[in-house]
């Protein structure tokens, strides 16, 4: 399902918004990054960037196609800026009845509670599965930027890069307007 963006995304010229493809039996986040390359036809030529789950799966793009140009919001570029507790709670996604918290999250009223109740709870236990496992990719020649909220508790906030006070992890949705505006002010 494609989410509507805000208008600070929309207005954006030459950017485009991808939602996940089906990724059957996905171990790893490259089979997801695979996966992405392939449905939505991604090359070396492109800039590729991604929020939380999607940065790290723009980085492992950026190494298979060598693109050289990633934007990460609220993302990790290593393992171990992921929340340990996170981590830890990842094995507790075979006995979670998903479904009961999609149900609850989808009662929330918000987007994001709207977003996870109508993701594919397979993918959801996926993509939690491959982030637990994931060993970073090397990279060698990637331009790497990102912006993070500086109260973010899933991933730390980085070393480098924007810091956006009072945002969280779901800064793309929460802060439009200060991401919109990095990236524009970052691709002139």
């Amino acid at each position: 399902m494609m989410y509507t963006c805000s208008a600070e995304w929309t207005s954006l010229a030459d950017v485009v918004f991808c939602d996940w493809p089906i990724v059957n039996d996905a171990t790893d986040l490259k089979e997801i990054a695979c996966a992405v390359i392939e449905a939505y036809g991604i090359t070396a030529e492109h800039d590729i960037g991604g929020s939380s789950l999607g940065g790290m799966v723009a980085l492992e793009i950026a190494v298979q196609l060598g693109i050289k140009t990633v934007y990460l919001i609220g993302s990790a570029v290593e393992r171990r800026e992921i929340s340990t507790f996170l981590l830890k709670l990842v094995p507790l996604l075979r006995f979670t009845p998903l479904a009961l918290t999609q149900y609850l999250a989808g009662k929330s009223g918000g987007v994001i509670g709207q977003m996870y109740k109508e993701t594919s709870a397979l993918f959801i236990k996926q993509a939690c599965f491959a982030v637990s496992n994931w060993i970073e990719p090397v990279l060698l020649s990637q331009n790497i930027h990102r912006i993070h909220g500086a109260k973010d508790h899933v991933i730390s906030a980085p070393f480098y890069g924007e810091l956006v006070a009072g945002a969280g992890h779901l800064i793309a949705y929460t802060h439009p307007e200060e991401c919109a505006q990095w990236l524009e002010e970052l691709r002139l």
